[in-house]
Parts: C-alpha cells; structure tokens; sequence
C-alpha cells in the first residue's frame, strides 16, 4: 500500500526531519522568476502594467527575459508593493548591501530636481588638431612641408 508523504516525513528521525521542514520554508520564500511573483502577489499582467505605466505585452516581454536591468527590476518590484534589496555574499565576509544600484536616485541620497538622476554631464569638446610631431630624424617639419611637397613639379 502507497504511503502519504506526510507518513514518509513523520517515519524520519527528528532531526532529518527538522532539515527537511528548514529546507521547505526556504524554498516557500525563493520565487522563481518576475512572472511567479507576479502571480505569488495575485496581480494580472494587466494589472501590473496599470501601475507600471505600460502595457500588458510589455509586462510579458519583462517577464520572459532572462537578462533584466536593475531598474526594470526595481520598478517591476515596486509596481507590485515590494522593494529591491541587492545582498553581496563573499567568501570570508558577512553578507554586504549594495545599494544605489539600478534606483531613481544617486548612491549619495541626495534629491535632485524630479526626484530622478542628475542630467548627464556633457561630453568635454572636441580637442583641437594637434601640432604635428618631429618629423624623420627628430627635426621638426617645415612649414607647409608636407609629404606632397617632395612630388609637387617645380617651376623653370
């Protein structure tokens, strides 16, 4: 006769039994994907794209990508009622915050005009033409001395 799997769990030692009720809560709290915890929260794409601003194929686009920006992310998020929290693991270290990455507003906190970046900084000009180099032999080269003056045809 096949057993429940609560009778297969409840046959295990207690303590194998408590990894396993460990393991599961993990697994409860870890979403797979922006589509799983759209539906976690119970929102249609439709509905999420309302608050995003966009349109439903757009919300679908978001969702299949396997590769997303971190501010579609944190607006995805957001939209939903959530925050985004990025949790740096390394070796020998505890875990680490990083923040400022992927928001509307600088690292430093500071509030600029529209609540979003400051504008970009302009690129520098363009630099002037350089002076030409020393020529052969590190002597400078002649005024008006280009290599096309060596073919020109002098005049009798």
């Amino acid at each position: 006769m096949a057993r429940t799997l609560d009778e297969v769990i409840s046959a295990l030692p207690a303590a194998q039994r408590a990894q396993v009720e460990a393991r599961t809560l993990e697994l409860i709290q870890e979403v797979e994907g922006l589509r799983a915890l759209r539906q976690l929260l119970g929102l249609t794409q439709e509905e999420l794209g309302d608050r995003l601003g966009i349109k439903q194929p757009s919300v679908h686009k978001i969702e299949r990508q396997a590769d997303v920006q971190l501010s579609t992310l944190r607006r995805f998020v957001e939209a939903a009622g959530g925050s985004l929290e990025l949790i740096i693991r390394l070796p020998d270290t505890g875990p680490i915050r990083l923040v400022g990455l992927g928001s509307r507003r600088p690292a430093g906190g500071g509030e600029t005009p529209g609540g979003g970046f400051p504008p970009p900084t302009p690129p520098p000009p363009p630099e002037s033409p350089q002076k030409r180099g020393p020529g052969p032999g590190g002597k400078p080269p002649k005024a008006g001395g280009g290599e096309g003056e060596k073919n020109k045809k002098k005049k009798p």
